[in-house]
């Protein structure tokens, strides 16, 4: 059995893929970086071609860390957040909220 202080620095994980709907890749870069900047995450872009957008943020205080995919030629938003399972869940729920909006 894991002792609580083990457990309590596992981090939780969660995946989640919508869809893009009707926003450009330009779109959805800069509606997530304008969200992550505003949020206290360092940020960075890797663009592969004209169909694909990666978005990594950490904010390292908060042992947050993110990575987000815009895929045209998929038409999906996929969202990779790993935070500390003691992170208050209201707080992880707004960074969600607010990047798959």
């Amino acid at each position: 059995m894991a002792s609580p202080m083990a457990s309590a620095s596992v981090p939780e994980v969660q995946l989640i893929v919508l869809s893009l709907g009707s926003q450009t890749l330009r779109q959805c870069e800069r509606s997530s970086l304008r969200f992550l900047n505003a949020n206290g995450f360092a940020t960075s872009v890797r663009r592969e071609g004209s169909q694909f957008v990666k978005i990594f943020g950490e904010k390292a205080f908060d042992r947050f860390s993110l990575q987000l995919e815009c895929d045209r030629s998929l038409n999906t938003k996929a969202l990779a957040f790993s935070h500390p399972r003691r992170a208050r869940q209201s707080l992880v729920d707004a960074i969600i909220e607010g990047l798959l909006e």
